[in-house]
């Protein structure tokens, strides 16, 4: 009776010809556990093309095992969160696969968020509890953070990073002599641990892959809405929802996987660039990034 009301839904009537339901059993799984294959099958690919810097996803496995063995050794596990300040630079694309590695949740915070909006979400995402990290550019972290984070008691850990810092440190100075590049001091902060994400991360941390037992029910994302009808609300995203979420847009748009490049332009802190961001991954494509 289900499935005969369920065929009879209207949207069905406005599907492609060669759109068919997709077995609910195959969205039992994690993102994590979904993008094994590209990570086993293609370390050699760009995954990451940045400025004319390439990151391949064997590298990319490195830096995010790095971060997530990071955030278990500073006392993170599943069920906290991690809030990710970033543009669209590969340390966003590294943050969201070790974050989740990890077991904890990624929350998006947008760069132009005023210091209040950053201390709303920061202190909502810590709410019953939880631990909270930050990952933000050195920028920010002089310009708003420093204002704010006695604020914020639930957050223990700050990671910074700068625009440019995936670069050679000896390709940065070059960068730095022909183009003008956000910066800002980066400080002590009284009770948090502040680290910077190359120097004291991804140079330190072993590259093993965590032992992290994680459910398709566990909350891999939470993302805020606008707030025009009132205060943001951090919406809940399982690991079971993102998978679902991934194969409907594969399916409908008949992507296949590993054959693909992609302009990812839209921001990663917004829902629609982070799903663009996960299924890119998923699908083992290499994603030319735009710092939104």
């Amino acid at each position: 009776m289900a499935e005969e009301i369920y065929a009879s839904r209207f949207w069905k009537k406005n599907w492609d010809s060669d759109v068919h339901d997709i077995d609910p059993k195959e969205f039992d799984t994690t993102y994590v556990k979904g993008i094994e294959r590209t990570f086993k099958e293609v370390p050699d690919k760009v995954a990451l093309a940045f400025q004319g810097l390439e990151v391949t996803y064997g590298q990319l496995d490195k830096y995010a095992n790095s971060l997530a063995n990071a955030l278990i050794d500073h006392g993170f596990k599943k069920g906290d969160v991690v809030a990710v300040n970033l543009p669209n630079i590969p340390e966003y694309v590294i943050a969201l696969v070790g974050i989740l590695r990890a077991g904890c949740i990624l929350s998006g915070v947008s760069p132009l968020m005023s210091e209040i909006q950053m201390q709303y979400q920061i202190n909502d995402l810590g709410e019953g509890g939880k631990n909270v990290a930050l990952i933000t550019l050195d920028a920010i972290f002089a310009g708003r953070l420093v204002k704010i984070a006695s604020k914020c008691p639930q957050l223990k850990l700050v990671l910074t990073t700068s625009v440019i810092g995936i670069f050679p440190k000896e390709q940065q100075e070059k960068i730095k002599a022909v183009q003008e590049i956000p910066s800002g001091e980066v400080t002590p902060l009284e009770g948090k641990t502040v680290l910077d994400i190359h120097d004291d991360v991804f140079a330190k941390y072993p590259t093993d892959p965590p032992n992290v037992e994680i459910s398709p029910d566990n909350i891999a994302f939470i993302q805020y809405t606008g707030g025009t009808t009132g205060p943001p609300k951090g919406a809940m995203i399982s690991h079971r929802n993102t998978i679902s979420n991934i194969m409907s847009i594969r399916s409908w748009l008949n992507w296949e996987w590993g054959v693909g490049t992609a302009l990812s332009g839209f921001p990663f802190f917004h829902i629609a660039g982070l799903t663009v961001c996960e299924s890119f991954i998923y699908l083992g494509w290499t994603q030319c990034l735009v710092p939104d």
